[in-house]
């Protein structure tokens, strides 16, 4: 096996600000097996010209001897047994390998760390234009404050709010993905443990809700949504939930043929009774449909869409809009002080659902809408 690393400003059209760098690991090739080391029948003309117009590198250590370990290596860069992948180990489509848990529980802790300290662009951006559209000079200036405190929690490594929520983790677990040296929820669980308390985050979990109510110190357990999707891969997407927000979500069971108008109803309801007390403005989550349940993990699961990814389905993108326009239209303001942008978005989520109910339910996210995602 050899690995080939050339530095080369060749292959790029215009001049860049740093080196391209490409990797090229190969089995079963030895030094001398190009035309540029000397190989007299081997013609290998592209690989000449980047040895001879970048710079080679011949002599450095793979992580293993074999082709499985070596790539896990130089694309993790892990040692590989740390993952449970032996040295000598080789991986093909129906080995029985996987995502080992420590590695969940690694990218666990930093997506708890880095979601309470960075907001996502879309929100950044959906508070930009809040601003800019703001007609209240005092909602104008809760969204100036607002935008700084981003600026700050992203210089100086502070969380973006104090309660730095109910860990929330969504998880698309692919069904030809196998996970390896131990539970998927522990794991989850260790990760949200590591990285409240290596983080120095707040701890807000408390165990035994309805009597003595203690602390269990680490922001665990977190609750998890988990989904089997197609393919060999794990979705991983961390919501820190506060609680203002969060203690403001209404369920309810509609008349099976009352249409749009009660849902509309419930919605602004819920939204002028809460107030400031979920710190707007807001992303909305509806959650229509299912049983009483999934209502309520659909409208959680609309609150982590993107402000800027109306639905697609045409209806009800159309009632998301109106949804918006009506909520606005309350003058709740940023932080209730008054003005035109109470919500960033109305998001709407639906599913199938009984012929004798229409579940809806309503779930408010506060305009430090914190989400992290990463994928194994």
């Amino acid at each position: 096996m050899l690995a080939f690393l050339a530095v080369s400003a060749v292959l790029a059209p215009t001049v860049i600000d740093r080196p391209n760098i490409i990797v090229l690991f190969a089995d079963d090739a030895g030094y001398a097996d190009f035309g540029f080391t000397g190989h007299p029948t081997i013609r290998t003309p592209n690989l000449d010209r980047m040895a001879a117009e970048g710079t080679v590198f011949t002599q450095f250590y793979s992580g293993a001897p074999v082709c499985t370990p070596s790539r896990y290596a130089l694309l993790t860069g892990r040692e590989p047994r740390r993952s449970g992948i032996d040295e000598a180990a080789v991986l093909f489509p129906k080995s029985r390998k996987g995502i080992h848990v420590d590695e969940i529980t690694e990218q666990v802790a930093e997506l708890c760390q880095s979601a309470t300290h960075f907001l996502p662009d879309d929100v950044v951006l959906g508070l930009e234009r809040a601003k800019d559209s703001e007609q209240s000079e005092l909602g104008k200036q809760v969204l100036i404050e607002i935008l700084e405190n981003v600026d700050i929690a992203k210089k100086e490594m502070l969380p973006l709010c104090q309660d730095t929520g109910t860990t929330v983790v969504f998880i698309e677990l692919g069904q030809d993905v196998h996970i390896v040296g131990g539970s998927l929820t522990e794991a989850i669980n260790k990760g949200v443990s590591k990285g409240y308390t290596e983080g120095y985050l707040r701890a807000s979990i408390v165990a035994h809700p309805f009597s003595s109510r203690i602390n269990t110190k680490d922001n665990t357990p977190a609750v998890m949504h988990i989904e089997v999707t197609p393919g060999d891969r794990l979705k991983l997407k961390v919501l820190p939930k506060g609680g203002g927000c969060e203690n403001m979500s209404r369920f309810a069971v509609l008349l099976p043929a009352a249409g749009k108008e009660p849902i509309s109803e419930m919605v602004l309801r819920t939204i002028e009774e809460s107030g400031g007390n979920p710190c707007p403005p807001l992303v909305v989550g509806v959650g229509v449909g299912g049983s009483a349940e999934y209502a309520m993990y659909l409208a959680k699961k609309a609150v982590i869409r993107s402000v800027d990814n109306p639905s697609d389905d045409p209806e009800t993108a159309e009632f998301e809009r109106e949804l918006l326009e009506q909520v606005n239209a309350l003058g709740v303001g940023p932080q209730a002080v008054g003005g035109v942008n109470t919500a960033l978005a109305v998001n709407i989520e639906t599913y199938p659902t009984h012929i004798t109910a229409l579940p809806v339910a309503v779930n408010l996210q506060c305009h430090s809408a914190r989400l992290k995602e990463a994928e194994l």
